[in-house]
């Protein structure tokens, strides 16, 4: 709601269009805002209707063009059946306001907004006309100080269906009932809705302490920690689908946040850790100050193949968690460390952008290690929240080589390694010249040779 229909302004109304509207608040939300934009936002498709398009300074404008228009008449009946009033105001053109009448709730509600060029008589018009004396007006400089807001407050709704009805429904019905006395701007309160699915018993039925197939939160935290327990739950499926649980499923994520801890630190002195803790328990902290990070670790450049590995994981994971796809983006995460434990060397840059994709899943074990790898160096963040999120780099995700599986009656045999340009004959060849492919097709009969394109070779002997 921007402004209230006074007695005199309802007295001009009334004379235009013979509705009558005193009282009523004049309303616009986001709704509209996003209407307006795609009917009439297109600079092509409004040059072919004959008309300009419409811009965000131009919805910023309709309180002045509603309350001070140029002409006023009554526009009909809309598609809901309802008055309009339809406002024009010359501005670099005529700005066209249609206004629905809410004879229910006493709104003015804006429905429209629509642009058409000015006839060339106009441009000597002692009006605002020219773009340049419209943008040093007193009115645009004035309505530029008003925000134009084109997004809901809450962009995403996560929550269980079994919250529909003493959540999710009450929400909407007090939202609703404050958008019709017109104190918020949107018809629904979240942009998005994604409803998350159960975590079942290990029976595969609904948790519930008369089964007794309830799993404590509290066990597991002691046992596995806050970041296995964290990671599971995202590891276990997709988002939005009912799954069981099963606590050896915590003992492989476990396991896993493990692998990524000995990746980072000197195992000599992980071992000198261990023993100690056996025998001075009382002393973990100041033990744990005392493990070092693997001398592997480096602040040198990264090899093509680790930025390969790095940006292909940054891609993935980014991508996914847009997507609220958190299990395949930590099957990502995994596929890198994998193949990190075989690095001779392993770059500082690599595995620092490596925690910011690991943090978002596994915070604490990620702000340890963030910790302990910019020890030494100044200038250093010292939390990754504050860290900008990694961007992936296309170039760096092309191979110059390809790895193709050669199979001989359609049973695999081996899998060769070709340039990524190779044609169909050089593939050909160097599938039948493997040693491994050899000890099938000697002294046979080549009768077929099928190339699936950069996917398969398939040797047909006789």
């Amino acid at each position: 709601t921007y402004a209230v229909v006074e007695e005199t302004e309802a007295r001009r109304l009334k004379e235009a269009t013979g509705l009558e509207v005193q009282g009523y608040r004049r309303f616009l939300d986001n709704q509209a805002i996003r209407h307006i934009l795609n009917e009439h936002g297109n600079p092509t498709a409004e040059e072919g209707r004959g008309q300009l398009a419409v811009t965000l300074e131009d919805i910023a404008l309709i309180p002045w063009v509603v309350t001070q228009p140029d002409r006023v008449v009554y526009a009909g009946k809309t598609r809901r059946r309802l008055d309009g009033i339809l406002y024009e105001r010359r501005i670099n053109g005529f700005l066209c306001c249609v206004e629905e009448v809410r004879e229910s709730a006493g709104l003015l509600a804006i429905k429209t907004l629509y642009k058409r060029k000015a006839a060339g008589a106009h441009a000597v018009s002692s009006l605002d006309q020219t773009p340049e004396a419209f943008r040093r007006s007193t009115n645009n400089i004035e309505s530029n100080e008003v925000e134009v807001k084109t997004a809901p407050g809450v962009d995403l709704y996560v929550g269980g269906t079994e919250h529909a009805v003493l959540h999710l429904l009450y929400a909407r019905f007090w939202h609703k009932v404050l958008f019709d006395l017109g104190y918020v701007s949107t018809p629904e309160p979240f942009f998005k809705l994604v409803n998350q699915g159960l975590i079942l018993g290990e029976d595969g039925q609904k948790m519930s302490k008369s089964r007794g197939n309830v799993v404590n939160p509290d066990d597991i935290l002691k046992e596995y920690g806050a970041d296995a327990f964290r990671l599971y739950e995202m590891f276990m499926g997709p988002l939005e689908m009912v799954k069981p649980w099963n606590t050896k499923g915590v003992e492989g994520v476990y396991r896993f946040l493990g692998r990524v801890w000995r990746l980072f630190v000197d195992e000599k002195s992980e071992t000198e850790f261990e023993q100690a803790m056996t025998a001075s328990p009382e002393k973990g902290a100041a033990l744990l100050d005392a493990i070092r990070l693997s001398p592997a670790i480096k602040d040198t450049d990264a090899s093509p193949e680790q930025l390969k590995a790095l940006h292909a994981c940054i891609k993935k994971v980014t991508e996914d968690l847009d997507h609220l796809h958190f299990n395949t983006a930590i099957s990502a995460l995994m596929i890198f460390v994998n193949e990190a434990m075989t690095w001779e060397t392993r770059p500082r840059a690599v595995l620092r952008d490596f925690l910011i994709l690991l943090q978002p899943f596994a915070p604490h074990l990620a702000e340890e290690l963030f910790a302990r790898l910019n020890a030494g160096f100044a200038n250093q963040p010292t939390t990754l929240a504050y860290v900008p999120w990694p961007k992936f780099d296309p170039a760096l995700l092309v191979s110059d080589t390809m790895e193709i599986p050669v199979q001989v009656n359609g049973k695999l045999r081996d899998k060769i390694v070709v340039p990524a340009d190779a044609s169909q004959a050089d593939i050909e060849a160097a599938a039948q010249a493997s040693p491994k492919v050899q000890e099938f097709i000697s002294g046979k009969t080549i009768r077929k040779i099928i190339l699936v394109p950069k996917r398969l070779v398939n040797i047909v002997v006789g």
